[in-house]
């Protein structure tokens, strides 16, 4: 099972690397997310979603639990909506320790497929929170204010 980096190590501040086009279909990037699903399966009841770098791996990518939806490449093009404040837990943190931080009831965001397909979509709600939480990990920030 995939080891889950924790803070403070200074590879979960670091903003993580493009996917670039080769890199689509190849062996790591399919064997990166592999682990990341079978984790994401063994841990279902606690985590919600989970980042590459989360496990060392320095791929701008995550998985959601719902779905085991793959984000490859995420970039929140706009906040919808009046921001609020929401209580948030992290496994790269302290564990049972919630954190309070801002997030919007929805957003824009543009990424591609693991298979390299680029699509630009609106989430709302609960889907929305967890996908900022995960975005801001591919940029190397975490919700206990660290950068």
């Amino acid at each position: 099972m995939a080891k889950i980096l924790k803070y403070p190590n200074p590879n979960l501040l670091v903003p993580s690397q493009i996917i670039t086009e080769e890199m689509f279909g190849s062996g790591e990037l399919e064997e990166t997310i592999k682990e990341m699903k079978s984790f994401l399966k063994e841990r279902k009841k606690e985590v919600l979603g989970l980042a590459a770098i989360q496990i060392g791996v320095r791929f701008s990518l995550f998985i959601l639990q719902e779905g085991l939806e793959v984000f490859c490449n995420p970039i929140i093009k706009e906040f919808i909506g009046d921001p609020y404040i929401a209580e948030e837990g992290c496994l790269s943190l302290e564990q049972g320790k919630l954190y309070k931080i801002e997030r919007y009831p929805s957003i824009i965001l543009k990424y591609q497929r693991k298979n390299g397909k680029k699509v630009i979509q609106r989430f709302s709600g609960p889907k929305a929170q967890v996908i900022q939480h995960e975005v801001f990990h591919t940029h190397g920030i975490l919700i206990n204010g660290a950068k």
